[in-house]
């Protein structure tokens, strides 16, 4: 049970780091989209 709870808390973090980063992130990935492909 409790490394089920450490992963949703991981998860979560993860999440609102996504969130944050969400238009910084759209914004590499259209002026650089060659690194990516």
């Amino acid at each position: 049970m409790s490394n089920n709870s450490a992963c949703v808390l991981h998860l979560r973090i993860d999440l609102q780091f996504l969130r944050q980063n969400c238009k910084a992130s759209l914004f590499s990935i259209t002026i650089y989209p060659r690194e990516i492909y």
